[in-house]
C-alpha cells in the first residue's frame, strides 16, 4: 500500500447524515422485502398443508371408533393410507418443519437490521455514549449489503473482548457505512470482483478499524482534497461529496479520534480509523 496520508481539517459541519441515508434507503428497503416474501410464501404454504395434517389426525382419530370390527376397520385404514399416500405425508413430515425454520430465520433477519437501523436513528443524540466497536462494524456491513453483495466478498476480522469506547451513538456506523460504500463504488470501476477486508484491534490507548478495498485507489492529484465538503470524484447523481466529510467531522472532531488512509492507483486503499478508550477531556482539533 501507498504512503499514508492525513488530513487535517477543522469543520463545522459534524451532523449531516443525508449522503448515507439516501444511498442505502433502495438497499434496505431491498434486504427487507427479501425475507419478508419468504416468509409470507412459508406462512401460507404452512397454513394450506396443516389443514392435510389435520385432516389426518381427525381420520386417525376415528379409527379408534370402529376398532371393534375388523373389516370396518380395514376398510377405514385403507382410506387413511390412500389419503396419506395421495398427499404425500411423509414428504410433508419434512417440509413443513423446513418452512417453519426458513420463516423464522427470515424473522430473525428483518430483527437484526431494524436493530441497526435504530442505531442510526439514535445518531441524533448530544450526549456521548459507551459503544462497541465490533457491533457498529457488523451494523455498517448489515446495513450496507444490498450496495456491495453482487460485485464484491467483504470479510470481518474483529478482535474479541475490545473495550468500549466513547462516542456520539450512531456516527461511527454511518462512518463505516460511508467508507464501506465508497469502496464498493471503486472496486465496481475494475472490471473483477473485488474484496473488502475489515478489521478492528487495539492499538496503544486506542481501538483501530482497518477498511481495506480491492479498488482502483485514489489519484495523488485528488488525496488533498477528498475529505473537502461538497468534492467527489465520482459521476453526478452518484455522490453529493458529503459522506467523507461526515466522516471527517465525526471521527476527529466530535470523538476526538484520528482518520487517514494509505493508498495505490492502480490496488486499492486503506482508512484507518483509532478511536481513544479514554474520552478527552475536551472536544479535539487536529490542526
Amino acid at each position: 500500500m501507498g504512503a499514508a496520508y492525513q488530513y487535517k481539517r477543522v469543520s463545522d459541519d459534524a451532523s449531516n447524515r443525508l449522503e448515507v441515508v439516501g444511498q442505502l434507503a433502495a438497499g434496505i428497503a431491498h434486504e427487507i422485502n427479501t425475507p419478508v416474501q419468504y416468509i409470507g410464501d412459508n406462512l401460507r404454504y404452512v397454513s394450506d398443508q396443516l389443514d392435510i395434517l389435520i385432516e389426518l389426525v381427525r381420520r386417525y382419530q376415528s379409527l379408534s371408533e370402529l376398532i371393534q370390527s375388523d373389516d370396518i376397520l380395514r376398510k377405514r385404514y385403507l382410506e387413511i393410507q390412500e389419503f396419506s399416500v395421495e398427499n404425500d405425508v411423509d414428504f410433508l413430515a419434512e417440509e413443513v418443519p423446513a418452512a417453519i425454520s426458513q420463516s423464522m430465520m427470515g424473522v430473525e433477519t428483518i430483527s437484526a437490521i431494524v436493530r441497526s437501523m435504530r442505531s442510526l436513528v439514535h445518531s441524533g443524540t448530544r450526549e456521548k455514549v459507551l459503544i462497541d466497536v465490533n457491533e457498529s462494524i457488523e451494523n455498517a456491513v448489515l446495513m450496507s449489503k444490498g450496495s456491495w453483495k453482487h460485485c464484491l466478498d467483504l470479510q470481518t476480522d474483529l478482535a474479541q473482548h475490545l473495550p468500549k469506547v466513547e462516542c456520539y451513538e450512531g456516527e461511527l456506523s454511518q462512518v463505516l457505512i460511508n467508507l464501506i460504500v465508497n469502496a464498493t463504488h471503486a472496486i465496481e470501476e475494475t472490471s473483477e470482483r473485488g474484496t473488502i477486508e475489515i478489521r478492528s484491534y487495539i492499538y496503544k490507548n486506542s481501538v483501530g478499524i482497518q477498511i481495506q478495498d480491492s479498488g482502483t485507489g485514489i489519484p495523488i492529484e485528488i488525496q488533498h482534497r477528498i475529505f473537502d465538503p461538497f468534492f467527489s470524484s465520482k459521476d453526478v447523481g452518484r455522490g453529493t461529496g458529503q459522506g467523507l466529510a461526515f466522516a471527517h467531522s465525526s471521527i476527529v472532531e466530535r470523538n476526538g479520534g484520528t482518520l487517514f488512509f494509505e493508498t495505490t492507483e492502480g490496488e486499492g486503499t486503506t482508512f484507518h480509523i483509532y478511536l481513544p478508550v479514554e474520552a478527552p477531556s475536551q472536544e479535539t482539533e487536529l490542526r
